[in-house]
């Protein structure tokens, strides 16, 4: 929803005291004369409201979604002090809940442009029963070999059991970029067949995180000790001296080793949060809310509290000055996290996310790998616990701040699929006035007027989301033959748009992009007749690149529709969203042949 800034304007009439006034004395009050009032003035009361909305996810204790909520149920808290709604929509439900009735905009409202628009309009409309778009999403860059197996089967369990003959699933896995294995389908065969026949191995072997800071530690532990006083040897690979590593050599030799592996962990957590960017990206071209249910043991988001923390696990505070190594090793990736939310949000894209860490991976089990964890928290700290907490929390905050719902552990996977896919149905996009519009967003608390109930909504309300540059599409509609079945019509389209509108970056082959090309139609009574995203990659070369401001990029694709009347909503974003296009058209299918506009169909239906 955007935000959208209210202004009522208000021509006050002031009626002004007349005082007949001598030098050193008080004439007597004089009856006012009422054609004197009232009295016109240039005065304008501005009083600015601010539209401002937050996602909330309402399930019973057992997962089951609530999905009858009513408007009068639900109060919003910014900064502790309850705001007044201005719309409840339940949006995986088979209702609009609309607008509430006593919180009805001031007269005028603005846009960001400035531009008067219908006060009482809400941009909300749809199908009479909501399209559940599920992607399973396989974090093999993340992840042990030995779990992987467990998502499989966890995977195609529930595809057997819980997927529903109107969802749309798709699969994805994780490389250094989002590799579709199939689009959104409802054939559950087509699903099955592509998580049973793809390799979870891709040349991908552990991804261990806590077998990285095993072998840190011991690192530290065997080369770094005993090595006498501070010297200015040239720190290796930094090309400064000793100055810059405080403490000792010891601490000098630690910072080195330590160094390293930041950096390896800071270059994985950019390829991650750059692929799951890239796949938000992809789904902002699909129409409606998405979930993703994401098998992940999570990234490293601070790398350099990890590599301080491995470090004092062997030396101690009294030999590691943390404030300088931490300020030595951290890098911002707060900024890129930050813009994954955004984009989710703006793309109306939820994470579900399961963690399938082990529970002895904190530091805290019975293996023999224990031993050795405690041997260390002499020094007060345990890097085993801190890094599973950071990982961890990776997940909660994706999850969390994109509307959806975090899960954890090995047992019963199938069991949290069902879960977070179910609990689609209980999601709610709820908007209120907020009372102090010029301050910055607060936290939010949602309080539910039912017993019982497990809640989740992101800690601030969304203002200004992340939006897409807008540029020129073109959209064609070719004539329509019959398809295999002899029955319905396959009726082909083509994209149309300026190359030099194409957000390139730098890749392995030279500049390029990938891009959703998404087209759906629908039918008059609001329903989904037949979609479909196709997954594009655009790379130019050099030369490519000189000529690419005058041309043209085409994209072919098709739907397969019965005759009868359709709106066709022609989408293409981005895998960054830095733009994206949509043209809507209203057309008629008939046997080998489009009209324009709506006809009434073959036999009388629509």
């Amino acid at each position: 929803m955007l935000r959208r800034v209210l202004i009522l304007s208000v021509c006050a009439a002031l009626a002004l005291p007349m005082l007949a006034q001598e030098a050193g004395e008080t004439a007597p009050a004089k009856k006012r004369d009422p054609r004197d009032l009232p009295i016109e003035t240039d005065v304008v009361e501005e009083v600015a409201v601010e539209l401002a909305e937050v996602s909330v996810l309402v399930t019973d204790r057992r997962g089951n979604a609530i999905v009858d909520l009513k408007p009068e149920e639900i109060t919003v808290f910014e900064n502790g002090k309850p705001q007044r709604l201005a719309y409840v929509d339940n949006v995986g439900g088979t209702r609009f809940a609309g607008k509430i009735d006593d919180a009805s905009p001031p007269a005028a409202v603005y846009d960001r442009q400035g531009q008067m628009v219908d006060a009482g309009e809400i941009d909300a409309v749809l199908p009479a029963r909501a399209v559940r778009r599920v992607v399973l999403a396989f974090d093999v860059k993340n992840s042990k070999l030995n779990v992987r197996e467990k998502w499989r089967q966890a995977g195609e369990d529930w595809v057997r059991d819980e997927m529903r003959d109107d969802d749309l699933v798709a699969v994805v896995l994780f490389r250094s970029y989002p590799y579709w294995l199939v689009n959104f389908t409802s054939d559950k065969e087509a699903v099955l067949h592509s998580i049973e026949a793809v390799s979870f191995d891709q040349g991908i072997q552990d991804r261990d995180k806590r077998r990285d800071v095993s072998q840190l530690v011991e690192d530290i532990h065997s080369l770094c000790t005993d090595l006498g006083k501070p010297s200015d040897r040239r720190r290796k690979g930094s090309g400064q001296t000793g100055g810059a590593t405080p403490g000792s050599d010891e601490a000098g030799c630690a910072y080195n080793l330590a160094e390293a592996q930041v950096q390896q962990w800071d270059l994985e957590a950019g390829e991650t949060l750059g692929t799951l960017r890239g796949l938000t990206g992809q789904l902002a071209a699909v129409t409606g809310r998405k979930m993703v249910i994401l098998f992940s043991e999570g990234w490293v988001s601070d790398a350099a509290t990890a590599g301080t923390q491995a470090m004092l696990a062997v030396f101690g505070f009294a030999k590691v000055d943390t404030t300088v190594v931490r300020w030595s090793l951290e890098r911002d990736s707060l900024r890129e996290v930050n813009a994954l939310h955004l984009t989710a949000k703006a793309a109306n894209v939820s994470y579900f996310t399961i963690d399938t860490t082990r529970g002895y991976d904190a530091g805290f089990g019975g293996s023999l790998e224990r031993g050795q964890h405690l041997s260390y928290q002499n020094q007060g700290v345990n890097p085993w616990s801190e890094m599973n907490w950071d990982t961890r929390q990776s997940l909660n905050a994706l999850a969390k701040e994109t509307g959806g719902r975090s899960y954890y552990g090995t047992k019963d996977l199938e069991q949290k699929m069902t879960a977070a896919a179910d609990s689609f149905f209980g999601y709610y996009l709820v908007g209120y006035y907020r009372s102090d519009p010029r301050a910055r967003a607060g936290k939010v608390r949602v309080k539910v007027d039912r017993a019982k109930l497990d809640i989740g909504y992101p800690d601030k309300p969304t203002l200004w989301p992340h939006r897409a540059s807008p540029v020129r599409l073109d959209l064609s509609v070719g004539q329509p033959s019959l398809d295999a079945s002899g029955v319905a019509q396959a009726l082909p389209f083509k994209f149309t748009m300026d190359l030099g509108d194409m957000p390139l970056r730098r890749g392995a082959g030279g500049r390029g992009t990938q891009l959703g090309v998404y087209v759906q139609a629908i039918r008059p009574d609001g329903t989904v007749a037949a979609e479909r995203l196709d997954i594009a990659t655009v790379v130019l070369d050099r030369e490519e690149r000189k000529v690419r401001e005058t041309q043209l990029y085409e994209h072919s694709t098709e739907l397969v529709l019965a005759e009868g009347p359709y709106r066709i909503r022609a989408r293409i974003s981005d895998d960054r969203q830095k733009i994206v296009s949509e043209r809507v058209l209203d057309l008629t299918v008939k046997a080998g042949t489009v009209v324009a506009g709506f006809e009434e169909a073959p036999g009388g239906a629509d």
